[in-house]
């Protein structure tokens, strides 16, 4: 049985990995975690010391920058005062 399953799991995991490049869905998206991090916060500068969450982050074609789309979002930081 183990024989049968071994080439149908590797089939899967490479089209789970060829899949990645097309759509991604990020549950708890945030900028700084210690888990898989989105193309699009990964690119965004924060400033030191603000954290971004998102509930669901949808990133489709990813290499493309073709939708990237934060649902249930929110920022906290530092309160800094307005100049001006």
């Amino acid at each position: 049985m183990q024989t049968v399953l071994t080439p149908v799991s590797d089939l899967l995991a490479s089209l789970l990995d060829l899949l990645s490049g097309v759509l991604a869905i990020t549950v708890n998206a945030q900028n700084s975690s210690g888990g898989t991090v989105p193309s699009a916060y990964a690119s965004t500068n924060f400033e030191s010391g603000r954290y971004d969450v998102a509930a669901l982050h949808l990133e489709i074609l990813g290499l493309a920058d073709l939708l990237n789309l934060s649902l249930g979002r929110g920022s906290v930081g530092e309160n800094r005062a307005r100049r001006g």
